[in-house]
């Protein structure tokens, strides 16, 4: 389902569906690395090109000062981290927004696999020529 509203809305939507997918199906309770490799198989079988546990430079004036940890990339363009807990932590959101920021990636996803699933959507507006 493709919203014009919202950037790579077909691709998040694709991820929306693997991550229900994923949870309807593992619940909550487990390591984060569990969802992360569901996540890709649900991510497979949707057609989703997507990379885990990919290292991203960050830049600071143009010299290399450290690497962001992504847990899946997908489609070379929307970030997604994935989370377990109780509740998305505001934390947790901040932390996404950050490595959108100086990724240059335009949009990221929160997963949750807490008690009850949540998902936030965040977007670089600097990135966004």
């Amino acid at each position: 389902m493709k919203n014009e509203k919202y950037l790579y809305s077909e691709i998040t939507s694709k991820i929306l569906e693997a991550f229900y997918q994923v949870y309807n199906k593992v619940g909550f309770g487990f390591e984060k690395s569990v969802y992360v490799k569901s996540l890709a198989i649900a991510m497979k079988n949707l057609e989703l090109k997507r990379g885990t546990n990919k290292e991203l430079p960050i830049y600071f004036l143009g010299d290399e000062v450290g690497k962001i940890k992504i847990d899946i990339f997908v489609e070379n363009n929307v970030l997604v981290k994935v989370a377990n807990e109780d509740e998305i932590k505001n934390r947790d959101a901040e932390i996404l927004q950050n490595e959108l920021r100086m990724s240059e990636i335009e949009v990221g996803l929160l997963l949750n696999f807490g008690r009850t699933p949540g998902q936030k959507r965040k977007v670089n507006l600097s990135a966004i020529g």
